[in-house]
Order: C-alpha cells, then sequence, then structure tokens
C-alpha cells in the first residue's frame, strides 16, 4: 500500500507540472494591442511656447486609441508652438499648433482673432 500511495502522489505531482507549464506558456504568448509614438506634453505648456526636447517627448500610445491629428515624426512640431495650454501627459494633435515661426504673443493674437472674425 505504501508504494501504491508514493506512484498516486507521482502521477498527481506530475500532472501539477504539466498544467503549470502549460498555463506558463499560454500567459507569456498573450498578444499586446499594437503601440505607436505620439507626441505628448512633458510639462505644462503655455501658449505661445515653442515646442522643443525639453517639453515634449514621444509616449507609446495603443494604436486603436490614437487620437485623430496626433502628432508622430519630430518634424511635424519643429519650429511650431502651442495655441492654447496644455499639461504633462496630455497628447499634442497638428491642430494645437500655430504656423511654423509663430511663437509668444504672435500666436495668442493670431488664435484669438481667428476665432472673432466671422462677428
Amino acid at each position: 500500500m505504501k508504494n501504491k500511495s508514493l506512484m498516486l502522489l507521482m502521477v498527481a505531482a506530475g500532472c501539477g507540472l504539466v498544467a503549470m507549464i502549460g498555463v506558463q506558456q499560454i500567459m507569456s504568448t498573450g498578444e499586446t494591442a499594437p503601440k505607436t509614438r505620439i507626441l505628448v506634453a512633458r510639462t505644462e505648456i503655455d501658449a505661445g511656447t515653442q515646442l522643443d526636447k525639453t517639453n515634449v517627448g514621444f509616449k507609446e500610445w495603443p494604436a486603436e486609441a490614437l487620437p485623430e491629428g496626433a502628432i508622430q515624426t519630430e518634424e511635424e512640431f519643429l519650429e511650431r508652438a502651442l495655441k492654447h495650454r496644455v499639461g504633462p501627459g496630455q497628447p499634442i494633435l497638428l491642430t494645437e499648433l500655430g504656423n511654423k515661426g509663430e511663437y509668444g504673443m504672435q500666436i495668442q493674437v493670431l488664435s484669438a482673432n481667428f476665432g472673432h472674425e466671422n462677428r
């Protein structure tokens, strides 16, 4: 009877080991959602502030939740400034940027006038 109990214990331990390995493989091969890089604010950025690598950076973002107009390359934001304030971690969109070379008060005045042209 002692040998029979030992044999059953070994079979149970073997089954448990096989189950553990199977679950581990399934969990390790789980597919992750595809991601892409988008531009986000590193700090709070005021309107008219020129964007550069000190105040913005690229962050991995789920592709299925990609905001429309998200900036994905450095060329899209170089020599440009924000039309309004953004907070840390906020994605920066092309529609939020002024024209190249417009900074400071110039972009704030242009943005403010743009909304009142048709009144």
